[in-house]
């Protein structure tokens, strides 16, 4: 959750999107990079970005049950909030 809020925090008080809003540029969301864990090139299942834990490693399917994390429920009550954190 602190590297995402930190992430939209940043994208609110930066001088960059102030600046473009300025420049009459329409910034009309913010999307998280995956809304569910995803399987990376690389890293395979060891590094997770999403929003919402997939029960699974890089060997084993398990059950594939999804789990929302904290950074879905921060996240939840951004929108909810229009973005005032």
């Amino acid at each position: 959750v602190t590297s995402f809020s930190a992430c939209t925090a940043a994208l609110g008080s930066s001088a960059i999107p102030v600046a473009a809003i300025r420049d009459g540029v329409e910034i009309l969301s913010y999307n998280p990079w995956s809304f569910i864990d995803l399987v990376s090139s690389s890293q395979g299942m060891e590094k997770r970005y999403g929003l919402v834990y997939v029960n699974r490693t890089n060997e084993n399917e398990k059950d594939l049950k999804r789990y929302p994390k904290d950074s879905y429920y921060w996240y939840q009550e951004c929108i909810r909030r229009n973005g005032d954190i």
